[in-house]
């Protein structure tokens, strides 16, 4: 697929906006202000150069930016803005243009923006991807404190991505109804930020040059965040800005390891204090893969879902979560592949007591060549936080049903450093252990899959309601592991070698 960076063309007012003179409601607008204002833009401007240029990028800044006092509010124009990225892809934003009052409290502004109306991506093969607005509306509240836009509602409407074609044609490689982004962040008094941040997409078509298009109705962002405190934020910001100011890039810190210590040092104390707590979720609806010509369905999945947790409001017991989900997926690459092939998918991790500050600790001692104290071996901080994953998850194909929950908790006292207790269940698995063997001598894979699947033939019990259903009760402790009563500590002790050598 071609590679859009409708990330930073979406966020580029946000990402490129401007760090505002503090008190504004005190302030006049008039001359004076302006000049002040445009001073303070282009230095924040020129950071943001430095910045940029510490992950390999170069941010073109051409032409003057124009501050203007309009009555009670600031016409600002920036200069035009240009970027070129790792493997040489430019990314022609042009000029940006902002409204700014005074907010209604000391540290805020009000603001209103608008990106040009074409913006073009360059790739490095010479090839040229435009990007077209019809309409657009954004405006929030940039905040000086934090240096951020806190509030904002933004909408795209009928965005186009084209390409110039032969006899000054124009050929379609994908466009989007509508793109809706929203976010409303409020300070607790404390500088901890918390609200939810959202992007929403209808109406999505790309094309891709081997003639396939893929279409979703919907694919949205969510996030909600608690608590945050902008300090890390800030500390990584000023760390990047400095590797910027050396002419280094990143990307070459394995050249310069001092620097790069430093970098990771930085980057592993920030998990060592609290960081509040963050839930995402991304999910798509009704996505198809096509070939474009013949219309035929390659893939389609009815929805989706990934979601991340994480809560490191205390980094000596951190908590994260892991959400997958698909509905009705259905393949047409192999059709002989069918009853192979996921329909269903649900998966959910939750990770409780996990010790973030001595592992992060660890780390940074490990990395200081003055500190001679052995680092405590991982398994051993686990157990002491008593770290537990619980899961659930389930698979669904045409012939098989997978399913199941269980927990697992870190503990010394087990040589496998674990202790589980695991209900799963299939149904099914007679028929598709038939389906296998059909398929030896054309799969290479089917032979690899047999003896696995005999031996979970035979170590399930037949459920009394249901001949075709096998469950399995999992027990790993310090007694040995046992599946449906029976030891199989000998399977295991492999896994029990490998462990104790560590």
């Amino acid at each position: 697929m071609i590679k859009y960076h409708h990330q930073n063309i979406l966020t580029a007012a946000t990402v490129l906006s401007l760090t505002f003179m503090p008190s504004p409601s005190m302030a006049a607008i008039d001359e004076s202000g302006a000049q002040n204002l445009k001073i303070i833009i282009g230095n924040y401007l020129e950071e943001q150069k430095t910045i940029y240029q510490a992950s390999g990028t170069m941010m073109e800044l051409i032409g003057d930016m124009t501050v203007t006092p309009k009555g009670n509010y600031y016409n600002i124009i920036l200069p035009h803005i240009k970027t070129t990225y790792v493997g040489d892809t430019v990314l022609n934003i042009g000029k940006i243009v902002i409204n700014a009052a005074p907010g209604d409290k000391a540290e805020d502004w009000k603001i209103s923006y608008s990106l040009p109306k074409d913006i073009t991506i360059t790739q490095a093969n010479g090839s040229v991807q435009n990007i077209t607005f019809a309409n657009q509306s954004a405006a929030g509240i940039w905040n000086t404190k934090l240096n951020y836009i806190t509030a904002l509602k933004a909408h795209y409407k009928d965005i186009k991505i084209s390409a110039p074609s032969g006899d000054e044609g124009i050929t379609s490689l994908g466009s989007i109804g509508s793109i809706k982004i929203e976010q409303d962040l409020k300070d607790s008094g404390q500088n901890l930020w918390s609200g939810p941040i959202s992007m929403n997409a209808e109406t999505i078509e790309f094309h891709d040059e081997f003639g396939k298009k893929i279409s979703l109705d919907k694919a949205s962002i969510g996030y909600t965040i608690n608590n945050i405190n902008p300090k890390g934020y800030e500390a990584i910001r000023n760390h990047v800005y400095e590797i910027g100011k050396n002419n280094t890039s990143i990307s070459t810190l394995d050249q310069q390891p001092e620097e790069l210590g430093n970098l990771v040092q930085t980057l592993t104390k920030l998990f060592e204090e609290p960081m509040g707590e963050m839930t995402s979720d991304f999910a798509i609806n009704n996505l198809k893969l096509t070939e474009r010509d013949k219309q035929t369905e390659i893939l389609t999945v009815a929805s989706a879902n990934f979601g991340l947790d994480i809560d490191m409001s205390n980094p000596e017991q951190a908590a994260f979560g892991l959400r997958i989900k698909a509905s009705d997926i259905v393949q047409n690459i192999d059709p002989s592949q069918k009853n192979f092939s996921p329909k269903n998918i649900d998966l959910d991790l939750k990770i409780k007591n996990f010790p973030m500050q001595d592992i992060m600790k660890n780390a940074r001692n490990e990395l200081d060549k003055n500190i001679v104290v052995p680092s405590t071996p991982m398994i051993t901080l686990l157990s002491q936080a008593q770290t537990t994953v619980e899961n659930k998850a389930s698979l669904e194909t045409e012939a098989l049903s997978i399913s199941g929950k269980g927990t697992i908790l870190a503990t010394l006292a087990n040589p496998l450093g674990m202790n589980a207790d695991q209900k799963w269940e299939i149904t099914g698995l007679d028929a598709f252990m038939k389906e296998i063997n059909t398929q030896m001598g054309d799969n290479p894979f089917a032979g690899q899959m047999l003896g696995p699947l005999v031996i979970l033939q035979m170590a399930g019990q037949i459920a009394p309601d249901n001949p075709d259903k096998r469950t399995y009760h999992i027990l790993a402790n310090e007694n040995g592991v046992t599946v449906n009563g029976s030891d199989i500590s000998q399977f295991m002790s492999g896994a029990t070698a490998a462990m104790g050598s560590r």
